[in-house]
């Protein structure tokens, strides 16, 4: 397996559904902050050393009750849910492979015509010869 030795710095943006959770629901200065540093963090992406994570992407898998246990959260001031952890490192470790260029290799076999059909060997044959 060949890994990628550079060193880079992964920054993550900020989530706007968290707002919907805290008690300053309509408060539009939060979301112009949020708004303000995302958009901020992606002018950084031109640089190579910089990597972002979007943590929605994340998020977005689970209903908003999930994400936030507020028995934890009142005694650690952390906000995901702690049963979350293990999908969480799964999900940032795929995001990790795919920084490091791993890549996985996939051969589809269609024996039986099902999957695209003739049409695309008849292309094919019409480009070889």
């Amino acid at each position: 397996m060949k890994k990628n030795n550079n060193q880079f710095l992964i920054v993550f943006t900020l989530s706007t559904r968290l707002n919907s959770i805290t008690r300053y629901e309509n408060d539009l200065d939060l979301i112009n902050a949020i708004g303000y540093y995302n958009s901020e963090i992606y002018k950084t992406s031109f640089d190579l050393t910089v990597k972002i994570l979007n943590i929605d992407t994340f998020l977005n898998t689970y209903d908003i009750n999930e994400i936030v246990d507020w028995k934890y959260f009142y005694l650690s001031q952390i906000v995901i849910n702690p049963k979350l952890v293990s999908d969480f490192k799964g999900w940032f470790r795929k995001k990790l492979d795919g920084i490091n260029l791993i890549r996985k290799k996939c051969i589809i076999l269609d024996l039986d015509n099902t999957l695209w059909g003739w049409n695309t060997g008849k292309m094919a044959h019409r480009v070889l010869c």
